[in-house]
This record gives structure tokens, C-alpha cells and sequence, in this order.
């Protein structure tokens, strides 16, 4: 629990260090001032000293200030609450991601490959029975007899290559997520950088002339695709993906087997039943990013924010103001605790309410694009045709 209470990674120091140091130096400088100023004929009990007018009449505003902690109080926590249902909703969103690319590519490898695993251990049981009943040659092994059998039917060349593209397409699809939803800028980096990164994220699941398709979501004046942030953007990277899953869904579902499997051929029920099945996953998916995409371009309204920001800070100022006043340096360490709580809770909001940028505080996209990528790869070691 310590190395929680005393770590530094993941707070949101930028928001907090700024109006922190503020107010501890607005502090300071009303105690000096306090103490530089004549003294009057008022008594404060807590310093048990004389104090100046100014100070006495400060004090007596402490009971009013503080009564602002309600109205701020709830709007941090209204705040922190929807910042979090965001975060939660984010994650759910890829969690159903996940789950559906790992339903998917099962669904795609038992309904494509079926007939020809079917196929095949007909003929593999034809062929035992008919070394059963017809007379062997002495000089025939047991070797043998299973080279033959597992040399019988044909080979299906063509449908494992059309499985292995959809797996290639499916596994780019949380990449492209990932693209889309992170931060087209980052510090120190320009677009060349930015390309390359995606480009080796993507890797050798996709040839050249895929992966700029996929990558490349702008165009110049000339309509010519461009990885240049101040182009017009024309294409979202997920989409792209999307649209190829589903034309190899219904090249998978309505593929010509031909004559070497026979009546295992499926039926055009059949095929109609995986093409409803594959586009209702891919469907979903699509599903899931969006709202991924909603939680990214829709944020709490500016005015809620701001309104928030000013009023914790108003209340923050005059709250220091008053305790100092009221009770003198002693209340400087209490009041330190107290400002640092109240604006890590406002930090905190903010950067729940965007899960997706480049933080240790926000979801770890890429991690679920390895996970995606190991299901799917073993699903596809699993294929036994």
C-alpha cells in the first residue's frame, strides 16, 4: 500500500503544482502581512495575541467561506463520477472488442474450414476400409498404409490463404483502434516519427500498399493519401478495416469449394447462416468503436469545466485567506493537505475523462492489440483441415 501512497507515476502534476505553489505563497503572504501590520485592540484566542483590524475582520468571514465546500464539493463529485462511467464505458468498449475478435475468428475458422475436415476424414475413412478389404501386397507397411491415407484428398490452398487474410485484416483491426484513438500529437514527435510507429505497429500483417491505405487518412489538393495532419482527413483508419472484414465475409461465406469436397459443399442456408453470423460480429465491432469514438470526441461541456475550475479555485483563495486569518501560521501545514486533496480530485477528473492519450493513467491499447493478436494467432495453429 505504501508504494501507492508515495509514488509519483500517474499524478497529474502539471494541474496540481501550478495553483498549489500559488496558494501556499498566498498564504505566506498574508501571514507576513499580518504580522508587519499595527496591532489593534481585537484578541485572538487561537494565536492568544493582539491582531491587526484587517486580520480581526477576515476571520470573522471564515463561517461564510465555508460554506462554499458544499456547492464545490458536489460538483467535484459530479465530475469525478462522470470522468469515471467514461473510463468505465472506454474499457468496456475494448473488453468487447477483445471478446468479439476472439468469437469471430472462431466463428470463421469452424464454418470455413468444416467442409474440408469433413471432406477429408471421409476419405480418410474411405480409404482405411478399402485397405481392409482388399488384399494388400506383403511387402506393404503399416507406414505406408497411413502415407497413403493421409496423402488422400486435396489440397486447399487457396481457402487457408483467404482464412489467413481475414486473420490479418481482423488482427489490424485494434491497431487501427488504437491509431484513431490516441493523440495525433506528441511531444516530440513529427509526422515522419508518427508514420513510422504505426507502420512497424502494424508490422507484416498487411503489405505496403494495405497499410498506407489503412494509415493514410488524409488527402492533399491533389487527392493524393498523405500522412500529413494539416490535409484534409477523408478516411478513418478502423473503417478501413471494417470494409475489408466485411467483403472477405462474404468471400469466405459464398466460396466456391468446387468439386473436391463434394456433398460436404455447404448449402446455401448454411452459407447465408455464417454470413449473418460473421456480419453481426463484425457489426458489433463496429459497435464497440463507436462508442470508443464517442467518449473521445464528446467531453463534458467547456462551461461545466471552467465554472468548476474557477469556483474551487475562488473558494481555495478565500478559504486560506480566512484560516489564516482565524488561526496564523499554524494552520499553513493543514491547509497545504487540504488545497493538495482538493486539486488532485479536480486533476483527477481530468484525466479520467480521457482514457486514451499517452499517460500511465489511461487504457493500455496496446497491450490489448498483443492480447487480440495472440488469440487470434492461436486459433489459427488450432485449424486442423
Amino acid at each position: 500500500i505504501s508504494s501507492y501512497i508515495f509514488s509519483l507515476k500517474g499524478r497529474n502534476f502539471p494541474m496540481i503544482v501550478p495553483p498549489l505553489l500559488a496558494l501556499l505563497l498566498w498564504g505566506l503572504g498574508w501571514q507576513l502581512l499580518f504580522l508587519f501590520l499595527p496591532k489593534g485592540d481585537s484578541y485572538n484566542e487561537a494565536t492568544e495575541s493582539y491582531v491587526c483590524d484587517l486580520q480581526r475582520t477576515l476571520s470573522t468571514l471564515n463561517d461564510l467561506v465555508s460554506t462554499m465546500v458544499t456547492p464545490v464539493s458536489f460538483l467535484l463529485v459530479f465530475r469525478l463520477g462522470r470522468a469515471s462511467i467514461r473510463f468505465w464505458d472506454a474499457r468496456q468498449a475494448a473488453g468487447l472488442m477483445i471478446e468479439l475478435c476472439r468469437s469471430n475468428i472462431a466463428t470463421v475458422t469452424v464454418g470455413f474450414i468444416s467442409p474440408i475436415r469433413q471432406q477429408r476424414r471421409h476419405m480418410k475413412k474411405k480409404q482405411l476400409r478399402y485397405n481392409t478389404e482388399k488384399d494388400r501386397n506383403e511387402g506393404d507397411t503399416d507406414e505406408v498404409k497411413i502415407q497413403s491415407v493421409s496423402q488422400s484428398g486435396e489440397d486447399f490452398d487457396a481457402e487457408i490463404e483467404l482464412l489467413c487474410e481475414y486473420a490479418r485484416w481482423l488482427t489490424s483491426f485494434p491497431v487501427a483502434v488504437k491509431h484513431f484513438l490516441r493523440p495525433e500529437e506528441r511531444l516530440g514527435w513529427d509526422d515522419t516519427a508518427y508514420y513510422k510507429k504505426q507502420r512497424f505497429e502494424i508490422g507484416p500483417l498487411l503489405c505496403d500498399e494495405d497499410a498506407n491505405h489503412m494509415m493514410l487518412s488524409y488527402d492533399d489538393e491533389r487527392g493524393k493519401a498523405v500522412f500529413d495532419k494539416n490535409a484534409k482527413r477523408v478516411r478513418d483508419p478502423p473503417l478501413v478495416v471494417l470494409n475489408r472484414l466485411y467483403e472477405l465475409s462474404y468471400d469466405i461465406a459464398h466460396h466456391d469449394y468446387g468439386c473436391c469436397i463434394g456433398s460436404y459443399n455447404p448449402t446455401p442456408q448454411q452459407r447465408a447462416a455464417l454470413f449473418q453470423q460473421l456480419n453481426n460480429q463484425i457489426g458489433t465491432l463496429c459497435k464497440s468503436f463507436g462508442v470508443m469514438e464517442r467518449i473521445k470526441n464528446t467531453p463534458l461541456p467547456f462551461v461545466y469545466v471552467i465554472h468548476l475550475r474557477t469556483i474551487l479555485l475562488l473558494y481555495l483563495f478565500l478559504w486560506n485567506v480566512t484560516s489564516i486569518a482565524s488561526i496564523g501560521w499554524v494552520a499553513l501545514p493543514a491547509l497545504f493537505a487540504y488545497n493538495l486533496s482538493m486539486l488532485g480530485i479536480e486533476a483527477a477528473t481530468v484525466v479520467c475523462e480521457k482514457p486514451f492519450d499517452w499517460n500511465a493513467n489511461h487504457l493500455t491499447l496496446g497491450k490489448y492489440c498483443v492480447v487480440i493478436a495472440r488469440n487470434i494467432a492461436q486459433a489459427m495453429k488450432e485449424v486442423r483441415h
